[in-house]
């Protein structure tokens, strides 16, 4: 267990998504616990100060963790082949 804090920022970069899909998906802000489509808790924030927020980074390495555990239980879906035009 690891005390060190990272902010957003660099929460956001550990998990290699942008701002929006951070704080609407891995982000928990009340309300749904998982992070939507899995069963992969979000990220609960640590206040800093007054308007300041980090987030632990062990916390960030199990979603990471639990996102691949998602991943690889459920197999991709296949996605229909695109066809290929036929130049007259």
């Amino acid at each position: 267990m690891s005390n060190l804090i990272v902010r957003s920022k660099g929460a956001r970069a550990m998990l290699g998504v942008g701002n929006t899909r951070f704080f609407e998906d891995y982000v928990y802000r009340g309300g749904d616990e998982l992070i939507p489509g899995t069963d992969v808790p979000r990220l609960r924030p640590v206040a800093l100060g007054q308007r300041s927020v980090g987030y632990f980074v062990d916390e960030i390495q199990a979603l990471a963790a639990g996102l691949r555990r998602y991943r690889d239980a459920h197999p991709p879906k296949s996605r229909p082949r695109r066809q290929e035009s036929v130049a007259a």
